[in-house]
């Protein structure tokens, strides 16, 4: 945590061209407003992204409305946002399932999810990675080559892989009905929910790009199709702790994006900007949505833990 802001500041303070950075940024055009105004409009889109996905992999277990799906990513933001590696995102939905003996087929699907999604950062990110380090050696054309045989290798062996990781016999009991939860899993809702985690990481990468084109960096499109899966590869691989989270994010976009000429205060100010946006807002709502004094599944939480303590 300490070296991941120390590294942000050091970038921030050798950078000695702020006057010209602040005029450019007090003289932004108005596409460059639009491209704000965009990113802001995403925001809802992602949001519905995850919760349709989330309310995919419960189908089987607790068939629930678009709005309760909604509510329950809501509250999975602020478990997942005071929590390390936001390991609190799904255990907090799960809370609010009506019936308690779902809440590990619930796990299971939350696992499901975020494997989905973790899939599809990496599957993007991989070949992003190779030609950050081989550079002009390496074409663009063959890792585009290499990543869609990522692709089909992955979905090709995804069913195989879970039927093999469940016939493990593994000593945690828990863990093992946890695998075999997932090995019932059809196919078809596997594809379906990493389908949705493609399209919601492709929007916010979006965000991203769009937030980059407001604070004024200087890269082309065809940049940010590397460097943005590269981020995002080097984001989500990064042990995170919720205080070293801005930290963490900041540090690789400045270490990522300076690469291809963006300047260490824009690529902070990019980062701070996603942050309020995907994860402020987010946050923010989250306390109107599902006030746990007003929801009676949280409040008899509440009531339990005091009565205990």
């Amino acid at each position: 945590m300490v070296g991941a802001y120390a590294y942000l500041l050091y970038q921030l303070i050798v950078f000695d061209d702020y006057a010209a950075l602040w005029q450019q940024f007090t003289g932004a055009h108005t596409w460059q407003h639009l491209s704000l105004l965009l990113c802001f409009a995403l925001f809802p889109l992602n949001i519905w992204l995850e919760a349709r996905k989330w309310q995919c992999l419960m189908r089987g277990v607790e068939p629930m409305s678009m709005r309760e799906a909604q509510r329950q990513v809501y509250f999975g933001i602020v478990g997942g946002f005071v929590t390390p590696y936001r390991a609190g995102d799904y255990p907090a939905r799960v809370m609010l399932l009506r019936d308690k003996n779902h809440r590990l087929s619930g796990i299971t699907m939350a696992l499901a999810g975020s494997i989905s999604l973790t899939t599809v950062i990496v599957l993007a990110g991989l070949p992003s990675l190779c030609i950050f380090f081989a550079g002009d050696t390496l074409r663009p054309l063959w890792t585009v080559f290499f990543a869609a045989f990522l692709c089909v290798l992955f979905l090709a062996l995804l069913p195989w892989l879970i039927r093999l990781l469940a016939r493990i016999d593994w000593r945690n009991p828990k863990l093992k009905e946890l695998l075999q939860q997932l090995a019932s899993m059809s196919y078809a809702i596997l594809l379906r929910v990493l389908w949705l985690s493609f399209l919601r990481y492709v929007c916010f990468s979006l965000q991203m790009g769009l937030v980059l084109c407001f604070c004024g960096a200087d890269m082309s499109i065809s940049d940010m199709f590397i460097a943005l899966p590269l981020y995002y590869l080097l984001v989500t691989i990064t042990p995170n702790l919720p205080a070293a989270d801005l930290g963490i994010r900041g540090g690789w976009a400045v270490f990522v994006f300076s690469h291809w000429g963006c300047t260490a205060p824009t690529a902070a100010m990019a980062t701070i900007c996603m942050w309020i946006i995907n994860t402020l807002a987010p946050l923010l709502l989250a306390t109107f949505i599902t006030p746990p004094a007003k929801h009676p599944r949280l409040r008899q939480h509440l009531n339990k833990y005091k009565i205990q303590n």
